[in-house]
């Protein structure tokens, strides 16, 4: 009974087929698939690899993609009719006797990811294809600059293209060197591989009469080490941040007679410049006036506090030498130029017979007149001068005759004299 119960329910099941059969309208249907693949017959499901289905219905495949091992897939393609394709959408319309074959095609899983873990991607590749793949040459990632450096397994290379066979899931390894970044002062100065050495000297900045000079680092995140005449050997050993400490420093300029010169004083010293009182130049001098410019004083020590660029500059008076000739002795003093030169020397020097007059004087080998009895001027002085205060002799007559007679008395007196002095000789 229960055997008789089987046969009927599989006649049941199997009628569309089975009235194909018997009116010899019928066509086969496989499925081309390593992997069990379920069909659907005019709504009815059938797992078989081969079915005899009626003209006129309508088969599916239920998945068209189906998952076998890890890394292995197969994916319908297209359907065919007596090796013609017929259609590739997963439905097929049974049209006349012949095979239909539903045709899966194998896909393996390629899968690429990065050493360090910066990346990671996959890829379905068709079985027996080529797998084509270009690695980024350069990858930042977390501030770290990391660079390809080879394919694993080595065969493949170390070029960032790979190209391969692919028949079987695959696994690839991008090898990365990470190149750690190196900033000074904020700024980014490059990227550099672990144990590089970074010879670093920082360098002394000036605008505008200010001077920021280098006297120190510090780093952050590697070593360093000072290896002489302001340079330092900075080791990266990760990403790495380098301060450097600055002293500022200001323009003094200082003008004088010598010349200017130029003096970089620390923020916050004291400078202190000495000028000469007088600068000796042959027939002209420098008399010092005062100090003049971003810093002003009447006295020749200069002294203050240096907070920003300075510009002092020496004010001297020039003055002409004047020479003065005179009986009474020679004198030399000094005029501002430009200014006037007085001098006075006695009209007369008196004697006893003769007397010196004074007449004129001689300016450079030309005459001046007094403007008062031994006044001299002489305006706009420009130059040296040599000044000759010219005297005559002159006969004072009030004193004349008291001389005659002392004369006379004299020659009288030398007469006696000799005379007795003859007598006195005779008698002896």
């Amino acid at each position: 009974m229960r055997g008789l119960l089987a046969v009927v329910l599989l006649l049941l099941a199997s009628a569309p087929l089975l009235a194909g059969t018997a009116s010899g309208e019928t066509a086969t249907v496989t499925v081309r698939s390593p992997a069990e693949v379920a069909l659907l017959v005019n709504r009815e499901t059938f797992y078989s690899r081969s079915l005899a289905v009626p003209v006129g219905s309508e088969v599916c495949v239920v998945e068209t993609v189906v998952y076998a091992d890890p890394g292995t897939r197969y994916v319908f393609t297209f359907w065919t009719h007596d090796a013609k394709v017929v259609s590739k959408s997963k439905c097929v319309k049974i049209e006349g006797a012949g095979a239909y074959e539903a045709v899966y095609k194998t896909e393996y899983l390629v899968t690429v990811f990065s050493e360090p873990p910066i990346f990671s991607t996959s890829f379905w590749v068709s079985a027996g294809s080529t797998f084509n793949y270009t690695a980024p040459a350069e990858v930042v990632s977390g501030g770290v600059l990391y660079r390809f450096s080879r394919w694993e397994p080595l065969a493949l290379g170390y070029n960032v293209a790979v190209s391969f066979a692919v028949t079987q899931p695959a696994v690839v390894r991008a090898v990365y060197t990470p190149y750690y970044p190196l900033y000074i002062d904020g700024e980014l100065a490059g990227y550099y591989p672990a144990g590089y050495v970074y010879v670093y000297k920082p360098k002394s900045t000036q605008v505008a009469g200010v001077m920021q000079v280098a006297e120190g680092l510090t780093v952050v995140g590697s070593s360093y080490t000072p290896i002489g005449r302001g340079a330092y050997a900075v080791v990266v050993n990760g990403p790495t941040y380098v301060f450097v400490s600055y002293a500022t420093y200001y323009r003094v300029t200082v003008k004088t007679p010598q010349g200017e010169k130029e003096h970089w004083v620390r923020e916050g010293e004291t400078f202190t410049e000495n000028a000469p009182q007088t600068v000796d130049l042959g027939g002209e001098r420098l008399v010092f006036k005062r100090w003049a410019g971003d810093v002003e004083t009447e006295s020749p020590t200069l002294t203050f506090k240096v907070e920003k660029p300075v510009h002092v500059e020496a004010v001297y008076t020039k003055q002409y030498r004047v020479v003065v000739v005179a009986p009474t002795g020679e004198k030399t003093r000094y005029v501002d130029e430009g200014g006037t030169l007085y001098h006075y020397e006695p009209p007369e020097l008196p004697a006893v017979l003769l007397s010196r007059v004074l007449t004129k004087y001689l300016v450079d080998g030309s005459p001046y007149t007094t403007i008062a009895p031994g006044v001299l001027k002489v305006g706009g002085v420009s130059k040296p001068l040599t000044v000759v205060a010219v005297y005559e002799y002159r006969v004072k007559w009030e004193n004349a005759a008291l001389i005659s007679a002392f004369m006379v008395l004299a020659v009288v007196a030398y007469t006696v004299a000799t005379t007795i002095a003859r007598r006195g000789t005779k008698i002896l």
